[in-house]
């Protein structure tokens, strides 16, 4: 930490980034005298009677873990990153979880107070902002949440992406009609070119009997620098540019044609495993398990 230097003035750009969190626990680590987990067991997870959210899974909860196609790795103790989550847990948890956040929790559970998914900063005071628009356009930033549209429209949605090791989450929250949902998805073998966090929002405010976020602006076409970046990034071989297009800057539009759609076909998929089912934030259901 001593040779590391700012990359930016704080409180002028934001970076999407799980190390900080991992940070986070730490303090929290010093501030408490505890270890993060089972800091986070007194102050969150007994109190709310989560029994099956750990960072220390037996044989049988790891017997209900989603896999993704690729095999991402075996089911194991994490707690080496447990302030950047990776936390396993079942769909009757995050449902507890999401009346917390809603601060519609049972009798004598206490609520999150409100302050914690404020917003602290406003996008438009930053001079940069990285990988924060995963599920929209962000309008707000606070601790850990990023919210979108404006705080006092109906559809106004404070979300967090998630994921790793195969697999993504999402959690979206819409206070006006006092719901919220819980996604997880694995990588699957087929590829259905899905944006789970948009198609998350879209159910979101479905279920709520809003409108739908409105759509994003397209995209300029990209140029002949563009695919040629993308292309040496996702390691499409046999990839090549005439020297023509590449003086003129552009390529003719069957070519520009031919090398999207080789992108699209190169670019990983997701397929969508269960809505507020899951253990890793999204197992197969337990028997008689309901969603």
């Amino acid at each position: 930490m001593p040779n590391q230097r700012l990359r930016s003035t704080p409180g002028k750009a934001a970076l999407y980034s799980n190390v900080t969190f991992d940070f986070l626990s730490d303090a929290l680590q010093s501030a408490a005298h505890m270890q993060y987990a089972a800091l986070l067991y007194e102050r969150t997870l007994k109190p709310h009677h989560m029994q099956q959210t750990t960072f220390f899974p037996n044989a049988e909860q790891c017997r209900h873990l989603l896999i993704s196609a690729h095999k991402d790795g075996p089911c194991s103790i994490i707690e080496a990153t447990a302030g950047g989550s990776g936390l396993y847990s079942t769909a009757t948890d995050m449902a507890i979880w999401l009346k917390y956040l809603l601060r519609i929790g049972d009798p004598g559970i206490s609520a999150q107070d409100a302050s914690a998914q404020a917003v602290f900063i406003l996008p438009s005071n930053l001079v940069s902002q990285k990988r924060l628009d995963h599920a929209g356009e962000p309008t707000g930033i606070g601790q850990g949440w990023i919210h979108i549209l404006p705080v006092d429209s109906p559809s106004h949605i404070i979300e967090k992406t998630g994921g790793g090791a195969g697999f993504e989450t999402y959690i979206a929250i819409n206070h006006s009609r006092r719901t919220a949902i819980f996604l997880a998805a694995t990588d699957g073998p087929v590829g259905t070119h899905l944006n789970l966090f948009n198609a998350a929002n879209k159910l979101l405010l479905a279920i709520a009997g809003l409108p739908p976020l409105p759509p994003p602006p397209p995209n300029p076409p990209p140029n002949a620098r563009t695919l040629i970046t993308v292309a040496k990034r996702h390691g499409c071989a046999g990839y090549a540019v005439p020297r023509a297009a590449r003086r003129r800057g552009h390529h003719s539009r069957m070519r520009e044609r031919k090398n999207q759609e080789l992108f699209v076909d190169a670019l990983s998929s997701k397929q969508l495993i269960a809505v507020s089912a899951g253990f890793r934030h999204g197992t197969k259901r337990r028997p008689g398990e309901r969603v």
